[in-house]
């Protein structure tokens, strides 16, 4: 299984030295090419920068006039009703002079002026849409000659774009290649596990049959408290042994260093047998050695976890209580690790 691990992480290796082999060869091939696309790509932009300002000075040449023809129309609309108000005026002030005859003159202008208002107001309304036939024309047009403009960068830059999706593509078939790798260890791995399982299971039944029970006279049951913390980060994982051991006094410059960090645990506990805690860290350096016996004790950890079981948690709990009662950890540091609590519950 080791052999079987250490294997695969080498070929994982390897397929990731190709993968930065392939992004170092693209990166050669687009570097020689991206320079020619991008000058292209600004001829190109330029060309229809000036196309597209062109044709806009055009357009806003031909809506100048009409905006212009139509300023002339309104207010020429504008003078004729204000001349109709003063006719209107002139034909009362007749009335009440009684003046038949310029009354009837000042009648005829103003029928004369009201004829003209039908026709300029459709002059007007014929030049209103003429602005807005003309403006929707120059959108129309400045907005093809964009879509051309967009077409040929496309066109142009298609070589740069082909390189970029290769690249990514072999990529892709690389990092397939190494999740299949993995899974098919890990898959061969279990299998091996449960064959060694079931090897031991037909070993120890085998020596069950030609063995004799033995009595004893008298027995003793051995405790050995201690705990195994594993640290992770990413892939990698650190184990550390806490042998049994008798709870320290600590000076005040201690209690200042912070949380319970290395320094801080070292001064915090104390072992209480050398030897012991020679003999329990030769586990770590077993359980580095071993997958199949990293396993074991990792399922054993995780179902005999402190932080699984309610009463062991609560236990936690007063002992940081503790803790923060002899100013050994702060009341933030309390929160923290009670929240931690919390989380596992």
């Amino acid at each position: 299984m080791k052999l079987l691990n250490k294997t695969t992480m080498e070929k994982v290796k390897a397929i990731r030295k190709e993968i930065k082999e392939v992004r170092k060869k693209f990166a050669k091939r687009i570097e020689k090419v991206e320079p020619r696309v991008t000058r292209k790509r600004r001829q190109i932009q330029e060309k229809y920068d000036e196309k597209i300002t062109r044709t806009s000075k055009r357009f806003e040449r031909r809506l100048r006039l009409l905006h212009e023809n139509e300023t002339k129309l309104e207010k020429t609309q504008r003078h004729l009703r204000a001349e109709i108000k003063r006719y209107k005026v002139k034909i009362k002030s007749c009335r009440r002079r009684k003046n038949k005859r310029n009354e009837s003159q000042w009648t005829r202008k103003l029928k004369r002026i009201k004829k003209r208002l039908p026709a300029l107001k459709r002059n007007i309304e014929a030049t209103v849409k003429k602005i807005e036939k003309l403006e929707t024309a120059k959108k129309l047009e400045t907005s093809q000659q964009r879509i051309q403009c967009e077409t040929r960068i496309e066109r142009a830059t298609k070589i740069l774009r082909d390189l970029e999706a290769s690249r990514e593509a072999r990529i892709k078939i690389k990092r397939q290649e190494i999740t299949a790798l993995q899974d098919t260890t890990s898959l061969v791995i279990d299998q091996m596990n449960e064959m060694a399982k079931s090897k031991k299971a037909s070993l120890c039944a085998q020596f069950d049959r030609i063995s004799m029970a033995r009595r004893k006279k008298a027995y003793a049951l051995v405790y050995l408290p201690f705990y195994l913390a594993r640290y992770e980060m990413e892939a990698k994982k650190r184990y550390v042994v806490y042998p049994p051991s008798i709870v320290g006094d600590m000076g005040i410059l201690t209690k200042m260093k912070g949380a319970l960090g290395a320094t801080k645990m070292k001064a915090f506990l104390q072992p209480r047998s050398k030897a012991m805690t020679v003999f329990l860290n030769q586990l770590v350096t077993l359980i580095q050695k071993s997958p199949m016996f990293e396993k074991e004790v990792t399922e054993a950890g995780i179902q005999d976890s402190v932080l699984r079981m309610k009463k062991l948690r609560m236990g936690v709990k007063r002992g940081l209580k503790e803790l923060e009662d002899e100013k050994w950890i702060s009341k933030n540091e309390l929160q923290t690790f009670s929240k931690l609590l919390y989380i596992y519950a």
